[in-house]
């Protein structure tokens, strides 16, 4: 339902940098790719855990441009100086489940903090009630407070855990379960 490289909004960071959400097109690739590795390479409270190839990165971006336009999920990045600095996606669920939707999101390090990842949701909330889904849900690692926090910001309400979901460095961690109506 929303075609490659489209221009959704534009606005200012807190720290001044002009930051364009707009759906992705190939010409990100370079800039995803870059983006995840430097997020795995971080230990970013992220569940990929190795670094991704061009291939594989390539395959993952020709399927999200693929799930724009038929109306799947919704994935949007976020430019800045030039430069893919985030990434943001609602995936609808399915059958007696399609009116949910599971949210993820990525910043760069030095992208955090400044406003990006509030617009992001923000901006997927609204295609995300153009495409009739009701209620959002994410999962977020219960050692991340600074995502968690910004989530109730947002209106998400913790409303389940699973115990010890992921393995994060050397121990289990805890998933928090979030969700909103919209």
């Amino acid at each position: 339902m929303i075609e490659p490289d489209k221009v959704l909004s534009t606005f200012k960071a807190k720290n001044g940098v002009q930051v364009i959400l707009r759906t992705p097109d190939m010409h990100d690739l370079d800039d995803l790719l870059k983006l995840i590795n430097s997020l795995v390479t971080e230990r970013a409270m992220i569940t990929a855990n190795t670094k991704q190839s061009l291939e594989a990165e390539a395959d993952y971006l020709a399927r999200i441009i693929t799930d724009n336009i038929k109306g799947n999920s919704i994935h949007i990045v976020a430019e800045a100086d030039g430069h893919v600095v985030g990434n943001a996606e609602i995936s609808r669920g399915k059958g007696q489940s399609a009116h949910t939707c599971i949210l993820g999101i990525g910043l760069a390090r030095n992208y955090r903090s400044i406003g990006i990842g509030s617009a992001l949701i923000k901006e997927l909330f609204k295609h995300a009630k153009k495409l009739g889904l009701r209620i959002v849900y994410l999962e977020v690692f219960a050692s991340n407070t600074h995502a968690q926090n910004l989530y109730k910001k947002m209106g998400f309400k913790m409303t389940g855990s699973f115990p010890k979901k992921i393995h994060y460095g050397s121990k289990h961690v805890d998933s928090i379960i979030m969700t909103k109506e919209l």
